[in-house]
């Protein structure tokens, strides 16, 4: 009797998924980071935890797996009132912008050494929890925008009513993952105005993760006069990508 609880609570807390065909342990409760503009208080509640705080960033720990209610407050005021989906092994990072939640990045508690928000910890820095570092895309230390990932930043362009909304949600993701072409070119093609099309440009052209495909982006703008000013924006760009890296 003592053995099947045993059994039991272990296959509560952990499942089982592959890794390159091996099987490995995934633990079945999630993590769910939330940043929001910082300064003013917010109060955010997942499942049955709350928290309140100014300093712009929320950390959940043990969420069980599967979708979680979530309201988010701003000074005592209902904002968002959503569904996010907890997923087993993983710490989602999402930003709030405007009312809209989205999330932009998720990490693998099994794969990744993390330190307390989405940073990998160098080998020599290793903390507790084990596992492997994964090898990352250009610049050393933020991955490419993962396709689902980006399917969720694109359904919240989509919900942002102007150009002015969807430009903001821009800013707030840039800083968190690099953008192939074909993704820029989606984000670019949706905003209306020639103006807010090269102000997205100018905030995503850090973040190019294929340099070598940026004349599709050139190509893209119809106009000899557009094509030059977005040849001038990717090269400010890729020099203040390699003078931060």
């Amino acid at each position: 009797m003592k053995s099947s609880n045993l059994l039991a609570a272990f296959i509560l807390l952990f499942q089982f998924s592959f890794s390159n065909g091996q099987p490995i342990l995934r633990a079945s409760t999630s993590e769910f980071y939330l940043e929001t503009p910082p300064g003013a208080r917010y109060t955010v509640t997942i499942g049955h935890e709350t928290i309140s705080s100014r300093n712009g960033r929320f950390r959940f720990f043990d969420i069980p797996s599967g979708r979680q209610p979530v309201e988010i407050a701003l000074n005592n005021r209902l904002v968002l009132k959503s569904d996010i989906y907890a997923k087993p092994g993983i710490r989602s990072i999402a930003v709030l912008n405007r009312n809209f939640l989205n999330t932009i990045r998720d990490l693998d508690l099994d794969q990744y050494n993390l330190d307390n928000w989405d940073r990998i910890v160098e080998d020599n820095y290793r903390g507790s929890r084990p596992g492997n570092r994964r090898s990352y895309q250009r610049g050393g230390s933020l991955p490419v925008m993962s396709p689902e990932a980006f399917s969720n930043f694109m359904s919240s362009l989509r919900k942002a009513p102007f150009s002015k909304d969807k430009l903001g949600l821009i800013d707030l993701t840039v800083g968190y993952s690099y953008f192939t072409v074909p993704q820029i070119k989606q984000v670019i093609n949706m905003i209306s105005f020639s103006d807010e099309k090269f102000e997205a440009l100018e905030k995503m052209s850090p973040y190019i993760a294929d340099p070598e495909n940026v004349y599709e982006l050139i190509e893209s703008f119809r106009f000899s006069d557009d094509k030059e000013k977005a040849r001038s924006i990717i090269l400010a760009g890729r020099y203040k990508r390699d003078r931060h890296n």
